[in-house]
């Protein structure tokens, strides 16, 4: 049954994931949204900014509400290294734009990901929506906030520099996939997909098995 499943190395991953506007480097300086009606299509890409973040050495953080924190085996398949990853765990979820405006004003992190996908609904205070994104391009953070919600819900706010729509694409197994599509983009016309295949998560995988990530990057 292994046999079966494409084995890929990191390098072919740049082939499965097609767009350079969704490039961790592109996403620096910026606040972007990630928002899916389906909430594991948001944490795999999530997942695999935080493993191309780790990538280029820089220091990663996740925030959100300690029930609802991901699947370490997911990120883990993802190649993501657990050890140098942060993760802030909430009581509440409304507390996470705080926290994540703490992480960002300290000025230590290149990425950090907030997980508002518990928030129903996700409400900002204008001001601290402004601090987050002011500071975020002045210490050159990616800051990527996630979301619940369908395509056609409005963004966090008007200061959103990109806000992507995350869903799930081919059959449940290895060809299993990641569809975004750029709802709003400053940077760019709005409107470009990007496509990721990675295979099912872990935590969703009926044998409940853990495979080896693809290739494990170890921050530096």
């Amino acid at each position: 049954m292994l046999r079966k499943i494409p084995i890929k190395s990191a390098s072919a991953l740049y082939i499965y994931a097609d767009r350079s506007e969704w490039r961790y480097e592109e996403l620096r300086g910026r606040l972007t949204e990630i928002s899916a009606w389906e909430n594991p299509a948001a944490l795999s890409s999530a997942m695999m900014l935080v493993r191309e973040a780790q990538c280029a050495g820089e220091p990663t953080a996740w925030v959100g509400k300690s029930s609802d924190i991901f699947f370490p085996l997911d990120a883990a398949a993802y190649g993501v290294d657990l050890a140098a990853l942060i993760v802030v765990r909430l009581s509440q979820v409304s507390d996470a734009p705080r926290a994540a405006d703490m992480l960002i004003r300290s000025g230590g992190f290149g990425l950090v990901v907030v997980d508002l996908s518990d928030a129903s609904p996700v409400c900002i205070p204008v001001p601290l929506l402004s601090r987050i994104v002011r500071l975020s391009h002045v210490k050159n953070v990616a800051t990527v906030c996630l979301t619940r919600k369908p395509v056609h819900a409005s963004s966090l706010g008007s200061l959103i520099s990109l806000r992507s729509q995350a869903r799930r694409v081919g059959k449940f197994d290895a060809t299993a996939g990641i569809s975004l599509e750029a709802i709003k983009d400053k940077q760019h016309a709005p409107g470009w997909v990007h496509r990721e295949f990675r295979g099912v998560p872990a935590g969703m995988r009926r044998d409940s098995r853990f495979t080896a990530p693809i290739a494990l990057c170890k921050a530096s």
